[in-house]
């Protein structure tokens, strides 16, 4: 037989061979764990397209060096240009990303007039201002387990976050912490981090320098504050405080803002963990292009993922009553097994409902309210709703400041929804005042 002629049988073998190759095949010859690990390393299509190729080639009468030149050529650029042209649309569908999360927020914060920025920082100057909120926002969080993530620890000078997870305050206690100390945990979100605060402003700093007016240093304040933290994820973080032993005798809840942030009970980054254990091979619907269309589509269409996207006065009444609700009870359930877990580890917890911008607030004095709240504008109703709720569901571990700041006619807040120094030692006197008659060691 003539070497043509095998060649050409050959390649037939390889054509059929590409058309017939499926997984149900494949496991006539090969074990089912190997079948799995080849298609992650290989997807099947590219081995069945080689071969289809290949066989291609192989029929070929004569083969012809420049045609397959001129052939290679011709897909490389293709190639090349599909893949220009998915990187740019993916370089400005992330960029619209970034700037519709992040940039209006920050560019909002930094370039306001110097005159009304400034007079919220009263003992800083404009480059401790402005090197402030620098560390403050370009903190990227880092992984953490169960809770999917957390602030990164982080030596600046006017922020400091712990490699054990809680951001430090003035005069801060040991680590793990003293058992001659009446140690209080403090959980909640940025708001309790105090974003744009430097560390010896924020709640939990204040509250410390305000308990220990009254007890003496053996009070010691442990911020356990995260960006985009609710209830459900402080839960899960105070239960894993507990298995590892860190045992305070207070743990505070400071929460309301971000509980109404949340439709579904999910952490911020859920949906890029979802695509991120996708299908590996589906690389083109895991990329920001990808993504930022999906977003639209959910825009203008069922609802974005996490939260109610249509504007507040397109939703009923019945529907904001209804979404009030199921937040409110999650919020509840989750204080409830709060207090299951702090009971069994005789632990004293405490809940705090705190203020909210969008709610019995003055905006004319709220610097940043141009431009509105985002999602958090749905805090605006769902408070309404939990006012009625808590006004007569309060017990002895709650504390409602929701009301704190109805008479304060002055800018309580540094951007958006983060307290001002003021505000925050506000509520720090409020904490510290309904403590006082809950901390048993001698004054």
């Amino acid at each position: 037989m003539k070497l043509n002629n095998i060649r050409k049988i050959f390649g037939y073998v390889l054509i059929i061979t590409a058309l017939a190759l499926t997984k149900s095949i494949l496991l006539n010859f090969l074990s089912m764990y190997a079948t799995v690990q080849l298609n992650n390393a290989i997807p099947l299509w590219i081995i069945r397209l080689l071969l289809l190729i290949s066989g291609l080639i192989l029929i070929f009468d004569r083969l012809d060096l420049k045609k397959i030149v001129d052939f290679y050529k011709l897909t490389a650029t293709i190639i090349f240009t599909l893949l220009a042209l998915f990187l740019i649309l993916n370089t400005i569908c992330y960029a619209i990303q970034f700037s519709e999360q992040y940039l209006p927020y920050k560019h909002f914060i930094l370039t306001k007039s110097e005159k009304s920025l400034l007079a919220l920082y009263p003992s800083l100057n404009k480059k401790q201002v402005f090197d402030l909120l620098t560390e403050t926002w370009s903190r990227p969080f880092e992984f953490d387990a169960y809770d999917h993530f957390r602030e990164k620890s982080f030596k600046g000078k006017y922020l400091n976050v712990s490699e054990n997870g809680f951001r430090l305050v003035k005069n801060q206690g040991p680590w793990p912490p003293s058992k001659n100390s009446f140690n209080i945990f403090i959980f909640g979100g940025s708001v309790v981090f105090n974003y744009s605060l430097p560390d010896d402003e924020t709640i939990a700093s204040c509250l410390q320098e305000n308990l220990r007016k009254i007890f003496g240093d053996k009070i010691c304040v442990y911020n356990f504050g995260r960006g985009y933290y609710f209830s459900s994820q402080e839960r899960v973080l105070f239960e894993k405080l507990l298995v590892g032993g860190f045992v305070p005798n207070i743990a505070l809840f400071l929460d309301g803002i971000n509980e109404f942030y949340f439709r579904k009970d999910e952490p911020l980054l859920s949906e890029k963990l979802v695509r991120s254990l996708g299908d590996k091979t589906n690389l083109l619907f895991k990329s920001d292009a990808a993504n930022v269309i999906k977003t639209f589509y959910q825009k203008f269409s069922t609802g974005c993922t996490n939260g109610p996207s249509i504007p507040l006065k397109n939703i009923s009444n019945s529907e904001k009553e209804a979404f009030a609700r199921m937040v409110i009870n999650r919020y509840l359930s989750n204080k409830k097994i709060i207090e299951s877990a702090a009971n069994a580890f005789k632990v004293t917890p405490i809940f705090v409902w705190q203020p909210a911008p969008t709610y019995k607030y003055d905006l004319k004095y709220h610097v940043f309210a141009r431009g509105g709240f985002g999602r958090h504008s749905f805090s605006t109703y769902g408070y309404e709703f939990a006012d009625k709720i808590f006004r007569s569901n309060r017990g002895n571990n709650f504390l409602y400041l929701a009301n704190l700041q109805a008479n304060l006619k002055k800018p309580l807040y540094v951007d958006k929804t983060h307290y001002s120094r003021e505000l925050s030692n506000l509520v720090a006197e409020e904490i510290a005042e309904f403590l006082e008659q809950k901390i048993t060691i001698n004054k």
